[in-house]
Formats: structure tokens, C-alpha cells, sequence
């Protein structure tokens, strides 16, 4: 069966023959990294501007109106007609008006050089300012100079005075030291002319009693002190029997409390005889013999 084409559906069917030819004829697209683009330039530094200048700007000096030109009297004029009468004066011109003159603001004006009026008042008020300055600074520093300088000898005088006051002070205290020195050496030779005589007294009292005791054949040779009431004697005697009768004898006596004999030496002649013997005995005395001095 043929089927007869329209003319609209070709065309389409062209065009979609045309566009698959198209698609086939495209380059195959490629699959690789994009190549390394180079960095971009560093922006420009920013440029600080500069300051703007200033030029003063002068103001023109405002323009003073200027006074109008002074008008002449009219001279008198022969007429036409040569009579010689005055004719009427011409009217006068009028005036030009001027522009008003323009008010600028007001502007204030510093001047840092000094005036050069009046040098003679500027000039003494600088010499009375710097007197007064030197005077003032003579003032700052001389009134505690002085100040000073008083206190410190007031100061001074009072330092002396403590110390003439300590110096006598010092001297008393040294009469003083001497006197209580020579009191106590006074006291401790009154205490052992003391202690002296109470030794002698007890002495004298064991003596006698010791004494008392002694038989007239015993003659004693040293003597000592043992304590308060011991004694410690060294004798002699013709033979021994006297040595043992001397024994017995301060036995026996009322004031020894004991009597102790030590050693006995037997002193032999030439012919063999006891020419002499010597003993050496500890007594102790009571206290009744040794006190018998005191009462």
C-alpha cells in the first residue's frame, strides 16, 4: 500500500536526519584535568593619598567708594546776543551710583612678633620680673639655710649640755664606785680580822684545853687544824711510857671527845738506849672547850 507523504512530515523526518548526523559528526569530549592556570597577580598595594595642599587665598582689599569729582561754578557766558547777561546755569549732571561695598567677614589676625611700642615699659617689666624671681629664689634658699643653721646650733647647745650633764654624772658615779670599792674592801678585812679573831679564840680555847691535858714530860713539836674541832699534834717524850701515859691523859681529859695515835719513831743513842720518842696523835676536841673562849 503506498502511503503518499505530506510535504509537513518530510520536512520533520529531514530535520531529524539532520540533527542525528549533527550528534555523530560532535567531537568526542575529553575527559582529562583542565591544565594548571597561573595564579592571578597580586592586587596592586593601595597608594596612601597624598594631603591636599593648601594655598592661602588672599581677599583684594575691599574698594572704597571714591567721592564724586567736584562740580565747577558755572562761569558767566556772554549770550548770543553779546548783551553781557548771565543765562541760565546747565542742570546739573547726575551723579553715577556706585556699587555698595562689599562687608567681608571678620578675620582675626594673630601676630607673633612682639610690638615694638612701648620698649621702655616691656623691657622693665622684665627686669622687675626677673629681680623678683631672684629674690624669691634668694628667699627659697636662704630661709631654711638659716632655719637650719639655728636649729643645729640649738641642737649643739643642747648636745653639750647632756653631755656636761653625763660627764659630771659619770665622775659621781665613779666617786661613788670608789667609795662603795673601798667600803667593801674596808668590810672584807673587818670579816677576816674577824674570822682571825674568832680563830684565835677558838685556837686560844682548844689550846688551853689541850694544854690542861698536857703532861709537863710531853713537848709538842708541830700543830694543825683539822676542821672545826679536830687537831692534828706531832709531840715528843723521854721514853714510851710517857707516850702511853700522854694517850690516857687526853682520854681521860673532860674537853677531848677522842684521842687517836698515828705513829710512834723511837730515836736511839749511841749505845743503843731510846734517847727520845717522837708520836704524832689526832684529837678531837668538844664543842664545851672550844666555845669556852666565847662566854
Amino acid at each position: 500500500m503506498d502511503i503518499s507523504l505530506l510535504p509537513e512530515e518530510m520536512r520533520k523526518k529531514e530535520e531529524e536526519e539532520r540533527k542525528r548526523r549533527v550528534i555523530f559528526k560532535q567531537e568526542p569530549v575529553a575527559l582529562s584535568a583542565p591544565p594548571p592556570q597561573a595564579p592571578p597577580p597580586p592586587p596592586p598595594r593601595p597608594v596612601p593619598a597624598s594631603p591636599p595642599k593648601l594655598t592661602p587665598v588672599l581677599r583684594p582689599p575691599a574698594e572704597r567708594p571714591r567721592p564724586p569729582a567736584p562740580v565747577p561754578p558755572p562761569s558767566p557766558k556772554k549770550n548770543g546776543n553779546g548783551n553781557g547777561k548771565k543765562t541760565a546755569p546747565p542742570p546739573p549732571k547726575p551723579a553715577l551710583k556706585t556699587a555698595p561695598p562689599r562687608r567681608e567677614a571678620p578675620i582675626l589676625r594673630v601676630s607673633l612678633i612682639p610690638s615694638e611700642g612701648a620698649p621702655g615699659e616691656a623691657e622693665g617689666a622684665g627686669r622687675r620680673a626677673v629681680i623678683l624671681a631672684i629674690i624669691l629664689g634668694i628667699l627659697a634658699v636662704g630661709l631654711p639655710t638659716a632655719v637650719l643653721r639655728v636649729l643645729g646650733r640649738e641642737r649643739a647647745l643642747a648636745i653639750r649640755d647632756l653631755e656636761a650633764e653625763i660627764m659630771g654624772l659619770t665622775s659621781k658615779t665613779r666617786e661613788v664606785e670608789q667609795y662603795l670599792s673601798a667600803a667593801r674592801d674596808t668590810e672584807r678585812t673587818v670579816k677576816s680580822l674577824a674570822a682571825l679573831i674568832e680563830g684565835h679564840r677558838s685556837l686560844s680555847a682548844a689550846f688551853a684545853a689541850i694544854e690542861r691535858a698536857t703532861l709537863p714530860e710531853v713537848s709538842y713539836l708541830q700543830l694543825s687544824t683539822e676542821g672545826e674541832r679536830g687537831f692534828s699534834l706531832q709531840a715528843a717524850a723521854p721514853d714510851f711510857s710517857d707516850v702511853a701515859r700522854q694517850i690516857v691523859a687526853f682520854r681521860e681529859s673532860p674537853g677531848v671527845e677522842s684521842a687517836k695515835i698515828q705513829s710512834v719513831a723511837a730515836q736511839l743513842a749511841a749505845t743503843g738506849e731510846v734517847s727520845a720518842v717522837s708520836f704524832s696523835v689526832s684529837l678531837i676536841l668538844r664543842p664545851e672547850a672550844v666555845k669556852l673562849s666565847k662566854d
